[in-house]
């Protein structure tokens, strides 16, 4: 499993979840690049983040350095990511931070189907 380094964030992803486009982002650094900056400028310490589309768990990781691993929330459609980011936590020493395997569905509809796409980040439902 390749190894990856973002903002000092540590990620160790599985082969399967890689793509070209993937790789390339997290090569330049512009992974999540938005969504971290977003972080610094208004997530504050006392805070508590949910990272909904949590993906490989880069986001959370950020979050719980500002507000404590306690106080981050991080939610995935994917279970297959869940130990992704479960492993990339503890690569990062997030402590008490929970993962959870959920999707959020409209129309009140109590399920629906995930289409998994190779780029986690095209899944659909």
């Amino acid at each position: 499993m390749p190894i990856f380094t973002i903002s000092d964030v540590t990620l160790d992803l599985p082969d399967e979840i890689l793509s070209p486009d993937l790789i390339k982002w997290l090569k330049s650094s512009r992974y999540e690049l938005q969504e971290a900056r977003a972080l610094a400028e208004f997530v504050k310490p006392d805070d508590v983040v949910m990272d909904i589309g949590a993906g490989i768990g880069f986001v959370s990781i950020l979050a719980a350095r500002i507000v404590g691993g306690r106080n981050v929330i991080a939610v995935e459609a994917n279970s297959k990511l869940l130990p992704v980011i479960e492993n990339n936590f503890a690569l990062n020493n997030v402590v008490g931070a929970t993962a959870l395997n959920y999707a959020v569905v409209a129309g009140g509809e109590a399920h629906a189907t995930l289409y998994l796409n190779r780029a986690f980040w095209a899944s659909t439902t």
